[in-house]
């Protein structure tokens, strides 16, 4: 069934907070994830919701770094991973239409 962004719904159970670390593109301190089991682990993909950018978090699994190339082709071929980032692309636009209206 779509929701409001007319993608499909993706069901992410859990919430898992982390100490705060910045998107690898914007910049924007990310501190929490959401995802379908378990908490995150090192090398696992996380979108940043204000830029849509794909980040990994590092190998202490808590800090983001920015994806290899190989991972990066990785998430190319995933279908999941592209629908959440379709997702998270108009998220981060929904948003930025947001804050542009409340700055007129």
């Amino acid at each position: 069934m779509p929701t409001t962004t007319g993608l499909p719904k993706i069901d992410f159970d859990k919430t898992y907070r982390h100490p705060p670390s910045p998107c690898c593109e914007c910049g924007k301190k990310l501190d929490s994830c959401n995802g379908p089991g378990d908490p995150p682990q090192a090398g696992d993909f996380m979108l940043c919701l204000c830029c849509a950018s794909l980040n990994v978090f590092a190998d202490d699994g808590v800090w983001l770094r920015r994806p290899t190339d190989e991972e990066m082709l990785r998430a190319a071929a995933d279908p999941t991973i592209q629908l959440m980032r379709r997702v998270a692309l108009k998220v981060a636009a929904d948003m930025k239409d947001k804050r542009d209206v409340g700055s007129i």
